[in-house]
């Protein structure tokens, strides 16, 4: 009897993580986005997983970008590192469509100012205008998790 005792919790060191699970430590999230290419638009980043319906982004913004609508999917922000105004609702500025069910801006108007920093979580529908402003040589940085609202 007490060689199962051993036996069952060295078993337990072998096992394999359930099917679907993922993990990413806070330091690899902190290290690829510090590690990223900035674009044009000031954002570096990419993608982490494709989750069952969901994707998983890191992101960096080294300025401030476009402001964005997006038709279907839902924008979960978890924020590591640096600070910045998210501006959401109101009327975008000379939109024009990018990809499938996005349309991006030169900015928005009528929106209200939020501002975000490390350990901010902030959910923005589908459909609701939005636009991150960076300050002036900061930074920030923040899983993004977007969702498919179906």
């Amino acid at each position: 009897m007490k060689r199962w005792l051993v036996f069952v919790p060295a078993l337990a060191l072998f096992a394999q993580d359930p099917t679907g699970f993922s993990m990413w430590k806070a330091s690899e999230i902190t290290d690829r986005a510090k590690a990223a290419k900035v674009d044009a638009t000031g954002m570096a980043g990419g993608p982490i997983g494709n989750l069952s319906g969901y994707t998983a982004i890191v992101v960096r913004r080294d300025k401030t970008g476009e402001s964005e609508i997006h038709e279907r999917l839902a924008d979960i922000m978890i924020v590591t590192e640096g600070e910045a105004t998210l501006k959401i609702g109101g009327a975008m500025i000379e939109g024009h469509p990018t990809t499938a069910g996005e349309v991006r801006g030169k900015g928005l108007t009528g929106s209200t100012d939020k501002k975000i920093g490390p350990g901010d979580i902030v959910h923005v529908p589908a459909g609701l205008p939005h636009w991150v402003v960076v300050p002036e040589g900061k930074q920030l940085s923040y899983l993004l998790l977007k969702l498919d609202k179906k």
